[in-house]
């Protein structure tokens, strides 16, 4: 028999002795192929009552083997999925039949993908003959006629994004009042939204533009730079007085510089000399107004024109990849690309229901827990917590769920997008976000059922997967591309969906109810009274200070130990049997609930787990937060005293 013979006879036989897979076999493969993760991620050797992060997560990094800025974690692989997804979409769509908004999404990312020789001074340019700000660029000779105006430059390039640099400006609701929107000014916080521009990020920078500096005026410019940022880190640590922390009226403000970057932030000529401002700290502010009398305005022009472009090239893609120009259009076109996201996932609408169930379980264990009032609170304390608990709504996807396209036709009408100019669109979507953020100063911004309210995103939110808490809407926020492989699917076994995302949800639950949150009411408005009952309980007193002394992100921590608590004890709750069936893992037979804490440690599982951010470093999260349960101690059987399982713990709700 000759080769092809053969293969016949091959096919032929495999033909006879197919069996199609069943359902119930295909999800035996999903959810065995979700536990072989979890056991190549495993770091068998590391006692799990000493160090569960590197029992559980020890060989996650070599496992992945995951290639520089495309994720580090689980959420984010879902994340790089979902733009790797949306890339293919929109690279092969027709798009002329589809709404507008798309259309324009489409030109965004045509104009990123076809990007090449990306230059830093074409946004400069851009800026010159559209924005109308010149500033001075390094390695271009200063013209006679030119002239640096500080406030102007700084108001202007907040318009197109720039913020925490000399100033933070953002919109916030009035204290006391839900509804109404100020402007609020502050120091920026370091780490926050300031960090120091570093010599390699001056250099990444001067590289990226067509500018030939010589080394003495790089070291020129970098000295320039570097004497403005000193004087900024040292004002940095300038308290503010809270007494003068207040609105005050246009008319009413310290210095002119403020009125004229005021206008120039809102585009107008004049204000209304009774508009009200929230100056939170004064003593910073008086600083600054001695900085800008110490530097030029052509060097503080300079200064301000290396952090725009230092921000637009963190905002912007690296190399222009399928998957990082749809990552990009998420970021800047954040309603539209969720839009077209829905479309191509019907099963969404499954995920959604069992996402819900999962959300009322929580709230019904929390909700029996605060009926028992162990804290031995005030009815009052008691009617707040309940109200805020019972009007918490959970928002699946940042879409408004009746007449989207036309919501959505309108929110983009006034966007005009270039399907050859990347540097326009990524600067002109930029201030459009700003506009409409800032558009709320004259606008109701009133509650509205989670069906139909939508967050705005900024371009940082937009391209991220991770849920987050509204609190002045009362909202928990899950992001459609956090609902998607490896963080969830529908046919995952029940430990798996309840001990990451579940444990996920209840966090942002729970951030409802931490420190910070927990002054603020179920219709978003401040509530003094009730706060200091709660604040002045002994249990939540000493339990919260004990956080305090033992963890840099309180809040975060105390969100991530009762919202893993809950979700735990709702998982045990549906599925019972779990504290004693068994399946096989690294060699032995390991309980569920085993799996469910190993699983909840997988969701954080980082290629850099000494990473910080306002979470705290990832590693001592997953640590904090299960030494301070009672039930993991129970499950792993940690010795009395062992790192995982202190004598006090904090399970403050």
């Amino acid at each position: 028999m000759d080769f092809n013979q053969i293969f016949l006879v091959f096919v032929a036989i495999v033909l006879v002795n197919y069996q199609p897979l069943s359902a119930g076999d295909s999800n035996k493969m999903l959810n065995s192929k979700y536990l072989n993760i979890i056991a190549h991620s495993m770091d068998a050797l590391v006692d799990p009552c000493e160090n569960f992060y590197q029992h559980a997560c020890g060989k996650w990094q070599e496992y992945y083997k995951v290639p520089q800025a495309k994720y580090t974690e689980m959420l984010g692989k879902a994340s790089y999925l979902a733009s790797t997804e949306l890339g293919r979409y929109l690279k092969r769509a027709k798009v002329d039949d589809k709404p507008a908004f798309v259309q324009k999404a489409a030109k965004l990312f045509k104009s990123c993908l076809d990007m090449e020789n990306f230059d830093h001074l074409r946004y400069v340019k851009w800026m010159k003959e559209q924005g109308n700000l010149t500033w001075p660029v390094p390695g271009k000779p200063r013209t006679k006629t030119d002239k640096f105006d500080w406030v102007n430059t700084l108001g202007v390039m907040r318009r197109f994004g720039l913020n925490g640099i000399l100033i933070e400006e953002d919109l916030q609701e009035r204290e006391g009042e839900a509804n109404r929107m100020l402007i609020y000014l502050d120091k920026p916080e370091k780490g926050d939204s300031f960090d120091l521009l570093t010599y390699q990020n001056l250099k990444d920078l001067t590289q990226s533009m067509s500018v030939a500096l010589t080394a003495i005026s790089f070291e020129t410019l970098w000295e320039e730079i570097s004497d403005i940022e000193e004087r900024l880190l040292e004002m940095n640590e300038i308290e503010a007085n809270e007494i003068d922390a207040h609105p005050i009226e246009v008319k009413d403000l310290p210095y002119p510089w403020m009125y004229k970057y005021l206008c120039t932030l809102l585009n107008r000529t004049s204000l209304d000399p009774h508009m009200e401002v929230y100056i939170l700290n004064t003593p910073y502010m008086e600083a600054l107004n001695s900085l800008v009398k110490d530097f030029k305005g052509y060097h503080m022009c300079k200064y301000l024109g290396i952090r725009f472009l230092w921000h637009l090239h963190q905002d912007s893609p690296t190399e222009f990849r399928s998957w990082e120009c749809a990552a990009a259009a998420r970021s800047l076109m954040p309603l539209a690309m969720n839009w077209i996201y829905a479309g191509q996932h019907p099963e969404l609408n499954a995920i959604t229901t069992e996402i819900q169930t999962i959300f009322n379980e929580i709230v019904f264990g929390f909700n029996r827990t605060l009926n028992e009032n162990k804290m031995q609170l005030t009815d009052h304390a008691l009617h707040f917590l309940m109200v805020k608990l019972n009007t918490l709504q959970l928002k699946v996807g940042n879409l408004p769920l009746q007449g989207s396209v036309e919501i959505l036709e309108t929110f983009y009408s006034n966007t005009d997008l270039s399907p050859v100019d990347f540097y326009g669109n990524h600067l002109k979507l930029l201030e459009f976000f700003f506009i409409a953020k800032h558009s709320y100063l004259e606008a109701d911004s009133s509650p509205s059922s989670s069906n139909q309210y939508f967050y705005l995103e900024d371009s940082e939110d937009g391209q991220s997967a991770s849920p987050f808490y509204v609190s002045r809407k009362n909202i928990v926020l899950i992001p459609f591309m956090a609902l998607r492989e490896p963080v969830f699917h529908l046919d995952y076994d029940p430990v798996y969906k309840y001990s990451a995302l579940g444990s996920v949800i209840g966090h942002e639950i729970f951030h409802a109810f931490d420190y910070t949150h927990l002054q603020i009411d179920a219709n978003g408005n401040d509530n003094h009274r009730e706060y200091k009952q709660i604040l002045d309980s002994p249990f939540f007193h000493d339990n919260y200070h004990h956080l305090l002394d033992n963890s840099e992100s309180a809040d975060e921590r105390l969100s991530d130990i009762s919202g893993l608590r809950y979700a735990y004890e709702s998982f045990v709750a549906q599925y019972p049997a779990a504290v004693s069936e068994k399946i096989f893992l690294h060699g032995e037979q390991k309980e569920l609930v085993k799996i469910f804490f190993l699983n909840f440690a997988q969701y954080y599982c980082d290629s850099d787990p000494d990473s910080d951010d306002e979470h705290g470093r990832i590693s001592d999260r997953v640590n904090e937060a299960l030494a301070n349960l009672k039930q993991f101690s129970e499950v792993y059987k940690c010795p009395d005293q062992s790192r995982m399982n202190p004598s006090k713990k904090c399970e403050l709700w």
